[in-house]
């Protein structure tokens, strides 16, 4: 983790309906930061004054963009959820990391878009956004893909699986190294999105410790 000097960027993504602020919560990981910048957070304090979904969330996102690039140019430390299934979000931690933050990222996903949108609309019974379908399907694809990117970029990363009852940890970073835990060496969706992982076929990648100096292990 970082110095009482260093700069952090926190990073908490995942598909939609994955469970980023359950997370959150259950992981008191908001104690490491005075602020994570989540854009539902900011939507659900515009209801009163703006009654359409969709204008709300879009200057809920505006919003949001203008804070992250305020608070980087200001060298402070933070944090924000995403969904991070566009380049323009990678190229902030890009961005970040050239400036000196340390890159802390936590991952959670619900391992298929069908899980993730069941419990969407079990959020959606008890008060909470929707997301339409097809948007879910189409972005757990990206955020998917963009994963290997994600922890390329990271000094630190834990990748949580969300798709039982119960946070399973799939695979860490720390120094360098990916280790993978033995749920993430069963998992499915571990062996289609991070295959190299699993087949350790860079040099570097050795049993089920993973050194994260070669672009092939990933």
């Amino acid at each position: 983790m970082t110095t009482d000097s260093e700069k952090l960027l926190l990073i908490v993504a995942g598909p939609n309906g994955s469970g980023k602020s359950s997370l959150v919560y259950m992981t008191e990981l908001s104690v490491e930061l005075d602020k994570i910048i989540n854009p539902d957070n900011f939507a659900r304090a515009l209801s009163n004054e703006i009654k359409d979904p969709a204008e709300r969330y879009r200057i809920a996102m505006d919003s949001c963009e203008a804070l992250r690039n305020t608070l980087l140019e200001q060298g402070k430390s933070f944090g924000f959820e995403t969904v991070a299934s566009r380049e323009d979000k990678l190229e902030f931690v890009k961005k970040a990391k050239s400036k000196g933050y340390y890159i802390d990222f936590i991952f959670v996903t619900a391992g298929t878009p069908e899980k993730c949108y069941e419990r969407i609309q079990t959020r959606v019974k008890m008060g909470g956004h929707d997301v339409p379908k097809e948007k879910v399907f189409t972005r757990f694809e990206r955020t998917m893909n963009f994963l290997p990117r994600y922890l390329e970029l990271a000094d630190h990363a834990d990748v949580w699986d969300n798709s039982g009852d119960h946070l399973e940890l799939i695979c860490t970073k720390s120094d360098g190294i990916i280790e993978l835990t033995p749920a993430g060496v069963s998992s499915e969706w571990v062996r289609k999105y991070l295959p190299n992982l699993i087949r350790g076929e860079s040099p570097d990648c050795i049993g089920y410790t993973t050194r994260f100096d070669n672009d092939n292990c990933l």
